[in-house]
């Protein structure tokens, strides 16, 4: 099974603003999250839509 950015994922509430604490009022931005994702992605050597890693990192770790 070949697992993509699809997969990572949170549920839903955790872009609900929470009801009390320090974080109450606050919430998740999804745009933000899915940025920061590609940002990762980038980072990891890995395509920044799919989330798979690119042919060059594949090479650089020695999996073919």
């Amino acid at each position: 099974m070949v697992e993509s950015a699809a997969d990572d994922k949170l549920p839903q509430r955790f872009f609900q603003p929470k009801t009390d604490g320090a974080l109450a009022d606050k919430s998740l931005d999804p745009t933000k999250l899915e940025k920061a994702k590609s940002y990762y992605y980038t980072l990891m050597g890995w395509d920044a839509h799919t989330g798979i890693p690119t042919p060059e990192r594949l090479e650089e770790l020695g999996i073919t």
